[in-house]
């Protein structure tokens, strides 16, 4: 059952302060902002990140810019997200410096 599902009062307790006490009927919703995740976020399979995207959890604009998946007019476009990702390996590579200073050529 979803938590937004459920009838009764809604309170958002401060983040930080002292214990909270439930009684025996109470539901607590814990939530939290993402985290960097494991893996480069360009060898995340197109498909999960599409069910992000459906899922409301990242923005079309999210799932370009860091994981290289392309919509185009609200659906997945294939070969835009394989030139994408190519793309930012490709800027990766021209920004990378080597362990002694140097660039990487």
């Amino acid at each position: 059952m979803r938590i937004d599902a459920l009838d009764g009062e809604t309170k958002h307790p401060p983040s930080k302060g002292a214990g909270l006490s439930l009684d025996g009927n109470d539901v607590l919703e814990w939530t939290w902002m993402g985290s960097a995740g494991y893996g480069d976020p360009l060898d995340r399979p197109v498909d999960r990140v599409v069910d992000d995207v459906d899922h409301g959890w990242i923005s079309k604009q999210m799932a370009r810019d860091s994981y290289g998946v392309v919509f185009e007019d609200g659906e997945l476009d294939s070969q835009a997200t394989e030139r994408r990702r190519a793309e930012i390996r490709d800027e990766r590579l021209d920004e990378a410096v080597s362990s002694e200073g140097g660039d990487n050529e």
